[in-house]
């Protein structure tokens, strides 16, 4: 009966404290081409089974006042991608790894004016296919 109440109670308390803590989930995924505006980063990437995708990632969310999103750059084989990371269920930071060397092909130059581009900019959340 004793150790029956103590199984008891342990569980209970461990369901509570699970309950407070944040679920974190990290997904990573490959970059094409990441193409730099004035409003922020154009990522392109291949979602699974789909032709291809864009990433709209705003220049605002790397204030540090935001912390939605950094880049890093680096010269490794596994360059270029993004992670996402969503905290119970929504979104909360991106997180771009670009070569370092901005002639590589990685890096894109959209050519004219990139002010059709503006409205995509305005956005909280990320949206992405994969």
């Amino acid at each position: 009966m004793i150790l029956l109440s103590f199984f008891i109670t342990v569980a209970v308390f461990a369901q509570e404290s699970g309950e407070s803590k944040d679920r974190l989930y990290v997904k990573s995924f490959p970059c094409e081409q990441i193409f730099p505006t004035r409003y922020g980063y154009i990522i392109g990437y291949k979602p699974a089974l789909k032709d291809y995708a864009y990433a709209y990632i705003p220049m605002a969310w790397f204030r540090a006042d935001s912390g939605k999103a950094n880049i890093v750059y680096g010269s490794g084989p596994e360059f270029p991608y993004f992670e996402v990371t969503w905290k119970n269920g929504e979104f909360a930071h991106v997180t771009i790894y670009g070569v370092d060397d901005m002639h590589s092909l990685s890096w894109g130059v959209l050519l004219g004016d990139d002010s059709p581009f503006e409205s995509r900019f305005n956005q909280d959340t990320l949206s992405l296919k994969y």
